[in-house]
Protein backbone atom coordinates (compact mmCIF):
# COMPACT_ATOMS: atom_id res chain seq x y z
CA UNK A 1 0.00 0.00 0.00
CA UNK A 2 2.98 2.25 0.89
CA UNK A 3 4.01 2.31 -2.59
CA UNK A 4 1.33 3.62 -4.20
CA UNK A 5 1.86 7.22 -4.40
CA UNK A 6 4.95 6.64 -2.83
CA UNK A 7 7.23 10.04 -1.61
CA UNK A 8 10.60 10.18 -0.54
CA UNK A 9 11.67 7.22 2.07
CA UNK A 10 8.37 6.64 4.01
CA UNK A 11 5.50 9.33 2.66
CA UNK A 12 3.17 8.80 0.75
CA UNK A 13 0.59 11.35 -1.42
CA UNK A 14 -3.11 9.52 -2.52
CA UNK A 15 -6.11 12.41 -2.82
CA UNK A 16 -9.47 11.71 -2.92
CA UNK A 17 -11.25 10.72 -5.29
CA UNK A 18 -8.41 10.09 -7.80
CA UNK A 19 -6.75 7.08 -9.50
CA UNK A 20 -4.10 6.87 -6.73
CA UNK A 21 -6.60 6.22 -4.22
CA UNK A 22 -8.42 3.90 -6.29
CA UNK A 23 -5.41 1.84 -6.87
CA UNK A 24 -5.34 1.50 -3.12
CA UNK A 25 -8.89 0.79 -3.20
CA UNK A 26 -8.30 -2.38 -5.51
CA UNK A 27 -5.65 -3.71 -3.23
CA UNK A 28 -7.63 -3.54 -0.05
CA UNK A 29 -10.42 -4.70 -2.19
CA UNK A 30 -8.54 -7.64 -2.63
CA UNK A 31 -7.49 -8.30 0.94
CA UNK A 32 -11.34 -7.46 1.63
CA UNK A 33 -12.30 -10.91 -0.49
CA UNK A 34 -9.58 -12.88 0.68
CA UNK A 35 -11.06 -12.42 3.96
CA UNK A 36 -14.01 -13.56 3.44
CA UNK A 37 -16.14 -10.03 2.98
CA UNK A 38 -18.03 -8.86 0.18
CA UNK A 39 -16.93 -5.41 -1.39
CA UNK A 40 -18.15 -1.94 -2.81
CA UNK A 41 -17.87 1.45 -3.45
CA UNK A 42 -20.67 3.71 -1.98
CA UNK A 43 -21.67 6.82 -3.75
CA UNK A 44 -19.98 8.99 -1.65
CA UNK A 45 -16.88 7.21 -2.39
CA UNK A 46 -16.05 4.70 0.56
CA UNK A 47 -14.77 1.73 0.10
CA UNK A 48 -16.87 -0.90 1.87
CA UNK A 49 -15.98 -4.50 2.63
CA UNK A 50 -18.85 -6.90 4.41
CA UNK A 51 -18.73 -10.06 6.24
CA UNK A 52 -22.80 -11.64 7.15
CA UNK A 53 -23.16 -12.56 10.45
CA UNK A 54 -25.14 -15.30 12.12
CA UNK A 55 -27.85 -12.81 12.41
CA UNK A 56 -27.77 -9.98 9.37
CA UNK A 57 -30.67 -7.91 10.57
CA UNK A 58 -28.69 -7.05 13.75
CA UNK A 59 -26.61 -3.45 13.37
CA UNK A 60 -23.61 -3.73 11.75
CA UNK A 61 -20.02 -3.55 13.90
CA UNK A 62 -17.49 -1.40 11.74
CA UNK A 63 -14.31 -0.50 11.70
CA UNK A 64 -11.97 0.83 9.81
CA UNK A 65 -10.25 4.70 8.98
CA UNK A 66 -9.25 5.94 5.35
CA UNK A 67 -6.65 5.26 2.50
CA UNK A 68 -6.46 8.87 1.17
CA UNK A 69 -3.70 10.89 2.55
CA UNK A 70 -1.95 14.45 3.11
CA UNK A 71 -0.24 15.61 0.46
CA UNK A 72 3.14 14.64 2.25
CA UNK A 73 1.01 11.87 4.63
CA UNK A 74 2.81 9.36 6.60
CA UNK A 75 2.75 5.84 5.00
CA UNK A 76 0.37 4.49 8.10
CA UNK A 77 -1.36 7.63 8.88
CA UNK A 78 -5.29 5.98 8.00
CA UNK A 79 -3.83 3.06 6.53
CA UNK A 80 -3.20 0.98 9.70
CA UNK A 81 -6.62 1.23 10.91
CA UNK A 82 -8.01 0.26 7.28
CA UNK A 83 -5.44 -3.30 7.18
CA UNK A 84 -5.87 -3.78 10.79
CA UNK A 85 -9.72 -4.24 10.40
CA UNK A 86 -9.04 -6.31 7.79
CA UNK A 87 -7.15 -8.52 9.26
CA UNK A 88 -9.34 -8.84 12.09
CA UNK A 89 -11.82 -10.16 9.91
CA UNK A 90 -9.36 -12.22 8.30
CA UNK A 91 -8.46 -13.97 11.10
CA UNK A 92 -12.23 -15.12 11.88
CA UNK A 93 -12.68 -16.11 8.13
CA UNK A 94 -9.33 -18.43 8.24
CA UNK A 95 -10.74 -19.32 11.79
CA UNK A 96 -13.85 -20.53 10.74
CA UNK A 97 -15.88 -17.93 12.91
CA UNK A 98 -18.84 -16.62 12.38
CA UNK A 99 -19.76 -13.32 14.38
CA UNK A 100 -23.15 -12.81 15.60
CA UNK A 101 -23.74 -9.55 13.58
CA UNK A 102 -22.46 -8.30 10.20
CA UNK A 103 -19.04 -6.34 10.22
CA UNK A 104 -18.31 -3.69 7.72
CA UNK A 105 -14.68 -2.65 7.12
CA UNK A 106 -14.67 0.91 5.81
CA UNK A 107 -12.12 3.25 3.97
CA UNK A 108 -13.35 6.32 4.47
CA UNK A 109 -13.63 9.06 1.45
CA UNK A 110 -11.84 12.05 1.71
CA UNK A 111 -10.97 12.19 5.59
CA UNK A 112 -8.58 14.43 5.26
CA UNK A 113 -9.94 17.13 3.14
CA UNK A 114 -6.47 18.67 2.15
CA UNK A 115 -8.02 18.34 -1.78
CA UNK A 116 -11.32 20.05 -1.47
CA UNK A 117 -10.61 22.47 1.96
CA UNK A 118 -13.29 20.08 3.64
CA UNK A 119 -12.73 16.81 5.40
CA UNK A 120 -14.90 13.83 6.81
CA UNK A 121 -16.66 13.82 3.76
CA UNK A 122 -17.29 10.11 3.17
CA UNK A 123 -18.25 9.58 7.11
CA UNK A 124 -20.24 12.54 7.15
CA UNK A 125 -22.24 10.96 3.78
CA UNK A 126 -23.03 8.24 5.26
CA UNK A 127 -24.88 9.78 8.11
CA UNK A 128 -26.59 12.64 6.29
CA UNK A 129 -24.55 15.42 7.25
CA UNK A 130 -23.12 17.03 4.00
CA UNK A 131 -23.53 21.10 3.97
CA UNK A 132 -25.24 22.97 0.95
CA UNK A 133 -22.61 23.68 -1.73
CA UNK A 134 -20.00 20.83 -0.83
CA UNK A 135 -20.20 19.31 -4.49
CA UNK A 136 -18.89 22.68 -5.46
CA UNK A 137 -15.36 23.16 -4.03
CA UNK A 138 -12.83 22.68 -5.96
CA UNK A 139 -9.56 21.87 -5.82
CA UNK A 140 -6.33 23.60 -6.67
CA UNK A 141 -6.66 22.83 -10.42
CA UNK A 142 -10.12 23.58 -10.66
CA UNK A 143 -12.03 20.23 -10.53
CA UNK A 144 -15.23 20.35 -8.68
CA UNK A 145 -15.76 17.47 -6.26
CA UNK A 146 -18.78 16.73 -8.04
CA UNK A 147 -16.62 16.11 -11.09
CA UNK A 148 -14.19 14.08 -9.53
CA UNK A 149 -16.93 11.69 -7.64
CA UNK A 150 -18.49 11.03 -11.18
CA UNK A 151 -14.57 10.32 -12.42
CA UNK A 152 -14.74 7.93 -9.60
CA UNK A 153 -17.68 6.38 -10.72
CA UNK A 154 -19.90 7.59 -7.80
CA UNK A 155 -23.78 8.40 -8.27
CA UNK A 156 -24.40 11.87 -7.01
CA UNK A 157 -27.73 11.48 -7.70
CA UNK A 158 -28.11 8.14 -5.29
CA UNK A 159 -26.36 9.53 -2.31
CA UNK A 160 -30.11 8.92 -0.40
CA UNK A 161 -28.81 5.19 -1.62
CA UNK A 162 -25.31 5.23 0.41
CA UNK A 163 -26.62 6.96 3.68
CA UNK A 164 -27.17 4.65 6.99
CA UNK A 165 -30.33 4.67 8.85
CA UNK A 166 -30.01 5.73 12.58
CA UNK A 167 -29.74 2.77 14.54
CA UNK A 168 -28.06 0.31 11.81
CA UNK A 169 -24.09 0.95 13.06
CA UNK A 170 -23.87 -0.57 16.06
CA UNK A 171 -20.77 1.12 16.68
CA UNK A 172 -17.60 1.90 14.98
CA UNK A 173 -14.25 1.20 16.43
CA UNK A 174 -10.77 2.72 14.70
CA UNK A 175 -7.30 1.78 15.58
CA UNK A 176 -4.97 4.95 14.81
CA UNK A 177 -1.39 5.61 14.80
CA UNK A 178 -0.01 8.92 16.83
CA UNK A 179 1.14 11.16 14.02
CA UNK A 180 3.33 13.44 16.25
CA UNK A 181 6.84 12.67 18.19
CA UNK A 182 5.12 12.57 21.84
CA UNK A 183 5.10 8.93 22.22
CA UNK A 184 8.42 8.94 20.75
CA UNK A 185 10.20 11.50 23.05
CA UNK A 186 8.81 9.55 26.15
CA UNK A 187 10.11 6.43 24.99
CA UNK A 188 6.81 4.63 25.29
CA UNK A 189 5.10 2.55 22.75
CA UNK A 190 1.49 3.00 22.95
CA UNK A 191 -0.64 5.77 24.64
CA UNK A 192 -4.73 6.27 25.76
CA UNK A 193 -6.11 8.91 24.14
CA UNK A 194 -7.48 11.56 26.56
CA UNK A 195 -9.40 13.76 23.69
CA UNK A 196 -9.21 14.64 19.94
CA UNK A 197 -9.23 17.98 18.63
CA UNK A 198 -11.20 20.12 16.95
CA UNK A 199 -10.02 21.46 14.23
CA UNK A 200 -11.23 24.94 12.79
CA UNK A 201 -9.88 25.92 9.52
CA UNK A 202 -9.75 29.64 8.23
CA UNK A 203 -8.34 30.75 4.67
CA UNK A 204 -7.37 34.27 5.10
CA UNK A 205 -6.91 37.17 1.85
CA UNK A 206 -5.35 40.28 2.51
CA UNK A 207 -5.28 42.98 0.13
CA UNK A 208 -2.64 45.75 -0.32
CA UNK A 209 -0.79 47.83 -2.97
CA UNK A 210 1.90 46.96 -5.12
CA UNK A 211 4.70 49.33 -6.46
CA UNK A 212 7.99 48.91 -7.24
CA UNK A 213 10.33 48.25 -4.76
CA UNK A 214 13.00 50.79 -5.56
CA UNK A 215 10.13 53.74 -5.94
CA UNK A 216 7.83 53.46 -3.26
CA UNK A 217 9.22 54.49 -0.11
CA UNK A 218 8.70 52.33 2.76
CA UNK A 219 6.66 55.01 4.78
CA UNK A 220 3.78 54.78 2.48
CA UNK A 221 3.67 51.05 1.91
CA UNK A 222 0.53 48.93 1.76
CA UNK A 223 2.52 45.34 1.93
CA UNK A 224 0.08 42.39 1.96
CA UNK A 225 2.54 40.00 2.87
CA UNK A 226 4.12 42.11 5.77
CA UNK A 227 0.29 42.00 6.94
CA UNK A 228 0.39 38.68 7.01
CA UNK A 229 3.32 37.71 8.37
CA UNK A 230 2.34 39.38 11.69
CA UNK A 231 -0.48 38.09 11.80
CA UNK A 232 1.18 34.78 11.08
CA UNK A 233 3.18 35.59 14.57
CA UNK A 234 0.03 36.37 16.18
CA UNK A 235 -0.91 32.73 15.95
CA UNK A 236 1.74 31.51 17.23
CA UNK A 237 1.77 34.09 20.08
CA UNK A 238 -2.17 33.03 20.68
CA UNK A 239 -1.37 29.35 20.08
CA UNK A 240 0.97 29.31 22.99
CA UNK A 241 -0.09 31.87 25.37
CA UNK A 242 -0.46 29.12 28.48
CA UNK A 243 2.32 26.96 28.29
CA UNK A 244 1.03 23.17 28.11
CA UNK A 245 -2.05 23.85 26.66
CA UNK A 246 -2.48 21.15 23.90
CA UNK A 247 -3.79 24.36 21.82
CA UNK A 248 -1.71 24.44 17.82
CA UNK A 249 -1.51 26.83 15.30
CA UNK A 250 -0.85 26.40 12.06
CA UNK A 251 0.00 28.61 8.43
CA UNK A 252 0.58 25.80 6.01
CA UNK A 253 -0.16 27.07 3.03
CA UNK A 254 1.06 30.91 1.92
CA UNK A 255 0.41 32.50 -1.93
CA UNK A 256 1.47 35.94 -2.99
CA UNK A 257 1.05 37.91 -6.14
CA UNK A 258 2.28 38.82 -7.90
CA UNK A 259 5.19 36.43 -6.73
CA UNK A 260 7.95 39.09 -8.21
CA UNK A 261 10.94 39.90 -6.21
CA UNK A 262 11.32 43.91 -7.57
CA UNK A 263 7.47 44.13 -6.63
CA UNK A 264 5.71 44.91 -3.57
CA UNK A 265 2.93 42.04 -2.70
CA UNK A 266 -0.11 43.35 -3.90
CA UNK A 267 -2.35 40.36 -2.29
CA UNK A 268 -1.60 37.09 -0.07
CA UNK A 269 -4.04 34.13 0.75
CA UNK A 270 -2.88 31.83 3.55
CA UNK A 271 -4.45 29.20 5.96
CA UNK A 272 -5.20 28.88 9.47
CA UNK A 273 -5.46 26.09 11.26
CA UNK A 274 -6.11 26.14 14.75
CA UNK A 275 -7.16 23.16 17.09
CA UNK A 276 -7.90 22.48 20.58
CA UNK A 277 -9.71 19.67 23.05
CA UNK A 278 -10.86 22.48 25.29
CA UNK A 279 -13.79 24.03 22.85
CA UNK A 280 -14.32 27.46 24.74
CA UNK A 281 -10.31 28.28 24.76
CA UNK A 282 -10.51 27.54 20.86
CA UNK A 283 -12.97 29.72 19.96
CA UNK A 284 -11.74 32.55 22.55
CA UNK A 285 -8.87 32.27 20.50
CA UNK A 286 -10.37 32.53 17.32
CA UNK A 287 -11.45 35.87 18.39
CA UNK A 288 -8.72 37.41 19.88
CA UNK A 289 -7.23 36.35 16.20
CA UNK A 290 -9.96 38.06 14.63
CA UNK A 291 -9.62 41.25 17.21
CA UNK A 292 -5.74 41.22 16.47
CA UNK A 293 -6.07 41.35 12.31
CA UNK A 294 -8.82 44.10 12.74
CA UNK A 295 -6.29 46.14 15.30
CA UNK A 296 -3.48 45.74 13.05
CA UNK A 297 -5.05 45.84 9.45
CA UNK A 298 -7.60 48.25 8.99
CA UNK A 299 -9.43 48.38 6.04
CA UNK A 300 -8.99 51.34 3.63
CA UNK A 301 -9.74 51.59 0.04
CA UNK A 302 -6.03 49.70 -0.47
CA UNK A 303 -5.70 47.70 2.68
CA UNK A 304 -8.69 45.30 3.34
CA UNK A 305 -9.06 41.95 4.45
CA UNK A 306 -11.25 38.79 4.59
CA UNK A 307 -11.32 35.36 5.52
CA UNK A 308 -13.64 32.15 4.97
CA UNK A 309 -13.91 29.38 7.69
CA UNK A 310 -14.23 26.21 6.16
CA UNK A 311 -14.88 24.13 8.99
CA UNK A 312 -15.20 24.04 12.31
CA UNK A 313 -15.36 21.12 13.95
CA UNK A 314 -15.99 19.74 17.72
CA UNK A 315 -13.49 18.15 19.83
CA UNK A 316 -14.29 14.56 21.51
CA UNK A 317 -13.08 13.97 25.18
CA UNK A 318 -12.12 10.52 25.91
CA UNK A 319 -13.53 8.72 29.42
CA UNK A 320 -13.39 5.72 30.22
CA UNK A 321 -16.02 4.44 32.89
CA UNK A 322 -13.68 2.15 34.89
CA UNK A 323 -16.37 0.09 36.47
CA UNK A 324 -17.73 -0.76 32.96
CA UNK A 325 -14.61 -1.85 31.95
CA UNK A 326 -13.52 -4.23 34.60
CA UNK A 327 -17.11 -5.66 34.58
CA UNK A 328 -16.72 -6.66 30.64
CA UNK A 329 -12.79 -7.95 31.38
Amino acid sequence: MSLIGKIGETGTCRPAHTELEKQGFEIAASWMQEAGMNTRIDNFGNLIGRLEGKNPTLPVLMMGSHLDSQPYGGRFDGVAGVLCAIEVVKTLHDNGIAPERPIEVISFADEEGWRFNKGLFGSRGILGKLEEGELQRADKDGITREQALKDFGCDITKFKDSEYQPGSIFCFLELHIEQGPVLDIANKPIGVVSGISGPLWWTVKLKGMAGHTGSVPMPIRKDALMGAAEIIVAVNEIATQIPGAPTVGTVGTIQVFPASRNIIPEEVIFTVDLRDIDLERRNRYEKQLRDRIETHYPKTPTHVFHFRRHQKRSALLCRLDQRNHSSRM
